[in-house]
Parts: structure tokens; C-alpha cells; sequence
């Protein structure tokens, strides 16, 4: 798996390759769900499971090495936090990588419809 730690690039951006320019910066036409998002979002999903894992792992460790008086469970501020993450990361997903996302309206094409609907499957089961 690829992890922010091991790998400091920054993500690239949300542009199809067909977008993409040699002479200045792409953009994604606002009108057309770029595929690449799933990849990206994926990651960025990965990172917040690897911070889970982390958590996790430390409370494992303290509940195998218990102190008197020192709560075994993880931090709750640490679960907000992550809480938190999650909330901004299914916020941040683009429309067509939402869970009820109105393909119709986007004028989406049928064999597009059906990538982004696995796409969004995909990212929700993570």
C-alpha cells in the first residue's frame, strides 16, 4: 500500500489525462467527472485507515502494558480527530463519487454511470 509517510509527493490533481497540457496547466472542464478521482480519493482514504491502524496499534500496546489508573482505550480527542477526517473526506469527494449522485443531471453517459457507481461502491466499502 502507498503511505503519506513513505511516499512525500504531493497527490496529483483531478485531471484526466486527455486534460492535460504541455505548454501550461490542465483543468478539468467543470462539465465532465474526471475519472482519475477515484484513484485519488483512494489514497487520500488509504491515509486515513493507516491513521486508524496507528491508533489501534497504540491501544493494543497500552492495553498489553496497563498503568493504575491510566485509561486503556484510545484518546477520544485522537477519535474525533479521525472522526473528523472522515467527515471532511466524504464531503470533499466529487459528485460523481457521492453515494446517491445524480448521473442524469450531470449529463453523464451510460458507460460512464456505471464506472462511477463501482468507483463510488469501491470508495464507500473502504
Amino acid at each position: 500500500m502507498i503511505y503519506k509517510e513513505m511516499n512525500k509527493a504531493p497527490l496529483p490533481l483531478v485531471i484526466d489525462d486527455e486534460y492535460l497540457s504541455t505548454t501550461e496547466e490542465g483543468f478539468q472542464p467543470d462539465d465532465v467527472p474526471a475519472l482519475v478521482a477515484h484513484a485519488i480519493y483512494g489514497l487520500k482514504a488509504t491515509e486515513i485507515l493507516e491513521e486508524i491502524r496507528v491508533v489501534i496499534f497504540a491501544a493494543r500496546l497500552k492495553a498489553s502494558q496497563p498503568r493504575p489508573g491510566e485509561s486503556v482505550g484510545p484518546d477520544p480527542s485522537t477519535l474525533l480527530r479521525i472522526n473528523s477526517r472522515i467527515d471532511d473526506y466524504l464531503g470533499e469527494a466529487p459528485p460523481h463519487l457521492q453515494p446517491f449522485a445524480n448521473f442524469e443531471e450531470m449529463g453523464v453517459d451510460a458507460d460512464h454511470e456505471a464506472c462511477f457507481r463501482i468507483q463510488s461502491n469501491v470508495l464507500r466499502s473502504r
